[in-house]
């Protein structure tokens, strides 16, 4: 199961410049433009739980997998416009190596308050 937050939406209706004062209508945006994506993945934890980054067309979604729930939540939205470097860089990795796992610095805090 997927699941994106609203902080999700609240980010990309911002972050786009969309404007849109009404969820329903920020989330058929997304999804006319966004229904396609590369997923990459690192390393599973001990905890079972790994960072995602979702290569979508207008730009990255990042979330977190947790293999015991079978759950996926994508908790925020950055446009390619405003991609760092390295952001960029590794949307370029996702797209040309497919399935394979990538290694970054994720924070065990970060990961304990994932879901």
């Amino acid at each position: 199961m997927i699941k994106y937050n609203q902080h999700f939406f609240d980010r990309y209706n911002e972050r786009m410049g969309l404007g849109l004062s009404e969820t329903s209508k920020v989330i058929a945006q997304f999804f006319k433009y966004n229904l396609e994506s590369d997923m990459g993945e690192t390393e599973t934890l001990p905890n079972g739980i790994c960072a995602l980054h979702f290569v979508f067309p207008q730009g990255m979604g990042i979330g977190w997998k947790d293999e015991a729930r079978k759950t996926i939540h994508v908790k925020t939205f950055i446009p390619n416009e405003t991609l760092s470097k390295k952001l960029c860089s590794l949307a370029e990795h996702i797209k040309s190596c497919g399935d394979d796992e990538f290694f970054i610095n994720v924070k065990l805090e970060n990961i304990e308050k994932a879901f």
